[in-house]
């Protein structure tokens, strides 16, 4: 992204609900597809996490698991 990286856009977007009891789901999707690098981008409080390449079957999965849907 030109302006900022996605944890950068997730820490704007958590601060921003601070206080509030809003809650924006977000899914890390990213080409870092090293062992540990899922659980860290959870911790910082990614909603979900998809490497790339992925496919479109793979992203509405988590999307809905993320989303809580069946």
């Amino acid at each position: 992204m030109p302006v900022m990286n996605g944890e950068e856009a997730l820490l704007a977007i958590r601060t921003k609900e601070q206080g509030t009891s809003s809650h924006q789901r977000v899914i890390a999707l990213t080409a870092r597809a090293l062992r540990g690098k899922k659980d860290r981008f959870l911790r910082e409080g990614f909603d979900g996490y998809l490497s790339k390449p992925m496919l479109t079957k793979e992203l509405v999965a988590e999307m809905k698991r993320v989303m809580k849907l069946p």
